[in-house]
């Protein structure tokens, strides 16, 4: 095939009737494929116990209106996708993030929603989700205590709805406050070289043992 007709069918490539297309739909060319892709990889692949929701960019440097710049990322500048994946590296499922709304309002609690929304086909079934502090939150912990998920994450410092106790507290190396609600989430802080803070509907707060040193963590309630 020549470099003529493959940009000629790549330009005329599409997955969806425009005319069928809502203005406020940023994705609506895109997102047929995505849910067909989808669809196949929660085929091939069973899911495990344990599953994890971040976020990646793929590299674009075209014109776009939710194309992202984030500075902290290999790829700076592309498309940011919220995924769902395992312990094997296996993605199961996808979200694209299109960014503000047609009207310019930003999107509230985004973060919640999509775990909610990934983890949607895995809930009621003793799974555990892992996430970093961008997704952690005590709502999010409280919803999934409800559908027998557990969640465990680091909490960031300025996070609302954590205990005060525990939060601001001072501790030397090795110390460890921890908190525990209810409905068993517990909220723990751990000072290493910096203080970590952890979120964990799974983990009572107390250290054990090991061998060779005292490990500072939280085995897994029973």
């Amino acid at each position: 095939m020549s470099r003529n007709r493959f940009e000629l069918l790549l330009a005329n490539l599409h997955f969806a009737n425009n005319e069928t297309i809502g203005q406020s739909n940023t994705l609506g060319k895109v997102l047929p494929l995505i849910n067909i892709l989808t669809d196949n990889y929660q085929q091939i692949f069973s899911p495990g116990k344990d599953i994890v929701v971040n976020e990646t960019m793929v590299p674009w440097r075209g014109r776009l209106i939710f194309r992202q710049y984030i500075p902290t990322k290999s790829h700076k500048y592309g498309i940011k996708l919220f995924k769902l994946c395992f312990t094997e590296g296996y993605t199961w499922s996808v979200k694209v993030y299109s960014g503000r709304e047609i009207t310019g309002n930003k999107q509230v609690g985004i973060a919640e929603n999509v775990c909610i929304e990934l983890v949607d086909k895995l809930l009621n079934e003793g799974r555990t989700l892992f996430v970093d502090n961008l997704y952690t939150r005590y709502q999010l912990a409280i919803k999934f205590v409800n559908f027998s998920t557990h969640v465990v994450g680091t909490v960031r410092h300025n996070k609302k709805y954590m205990p005060h106790s525990v939060m601001p507290y001072p501790l030397k190396k090795g110390e460890m406050i921890a908190r525990e609600d209810k409905n068993g989430i517990v909220i723990l802080k751990w000072r290493d070289v910096r203080n970590v803070r952890i979120l964990s509907s799974k983990h009572a707060p107390i250290m054990i043992s090991s061998s060779n040193s005292t490990y500072h963590g939280c085995p897994s309630q029973q």
